[in-house]
């Protein structure tokens, strides 16, 4: 079997598309609507907005977040779309399920976890986090991570480090070991820099009127000849994404090498 755990979505997920279309406003759809809904001030990771998911305290630096509610309608969450229709993510997404052994020259070449398309570099060390937790010193190896990630061991390992993780309150922790609710820690504002950084990459790809030095600058070349409404507006979304990630690293956060 090389898709595993196949048999379940594959009856789930045409159910509850019918749900949304039967019911646009019934049970699924509140639900999407109820973990969708978050306020401007408690920033959630990109990653964890492509799911129902949702912020349930902590501080910034160990900002705690339900990630997985045990409901039928998450297997929807395998379907990122753009415009209306399916994304690459989406493929992704599918690919993830695909045979450890399949996975790994994917994601090794990618540089990218599949399914949360999140840079394998940006990852949390498995071992750092289990060696952490039990001797209260990290002692972080990619190679054993890589080795962990790829193993019939790697769910047991996520779950151990889901009850055993002391950023979480205790209630978290027992609900991780014995209910279908999920629960995660991250560095929300280290997360936000990793994202506007992202943000910015996309931004600065198709703008060929912006340079970047000590500081990022517009073209003078550009002025003279006149800028469109469309990338004038792309400009001032750059400059705005420049002055978060400029703030952030005031603070002290840094992007990981």
């Amino acid at each position: 079997v090389v898709i595993t755990g196949n048999s379940w979505s594959r009856k789930n997920i045409p159910y509850q598309f019918a749900k949304l279309l039967e019911s646009p406003g019934g049970r699924a759809a509140q639900t999407v609507r109820m973990f969708n809904q978050g306020g401007d001030e408690e920033y959630t990771p990109s990653f964890l907005r492509e799911g129902l998911s949702m912020r349930t305290g902590g501080t910034e630096r160990e900002a705690t977040f339900l990630k997985q509610g045990g409901l039928p309608i998450e297997d929807l969450n395998k379907f990122v779309l753009a415009g209306g229709f399916p994304s690459g993510r989406t493929l992704e997404k599918l690919a993830a399920q695909l045979h450890p052994l399949i996975n790994m020259p994917i994601e090794m070449f990618a540089d990218k976890q599949l399914f949360t398309g999140r840079s394998i570099k940006n990852l949390r060390s498995t071992t750092g986090a289990l060696t952490k937790a039990v001797t209260g010193t990290p002692y972080p190896s990619r190679l054993a991570d890589s080795a962990l990630h790829y193993s019939p061991l790697s769910r047991a390992a996520g779950e151990l480090l889901g009850v055993i993780d002391k950023r979480k309150p205790g209630w978290q922790r027992v609900a991780n070991a014995l209910t279908g609710l999920k629960f995660s820690t991250y560095d929300a504002t280290r997360q936000r820099l990793i994202d506007l950084s992202r943000a910015m990459g996309e931004e600065l790809k198709d703008s060929p009127y912006v340079r970047q030095g000590e500081y990022y600058y517009v073209d003078p070349g550009a002025k003279e000849t006149g800028l469109g409404e469309a990338e004038q507006e792309k400009i001032k979304r750059i400059g705005g994404l420049h002055r978060q990630m400029r703030l952030l690293r005031e603070e002290g956060v840094k992007l990981p090498r």
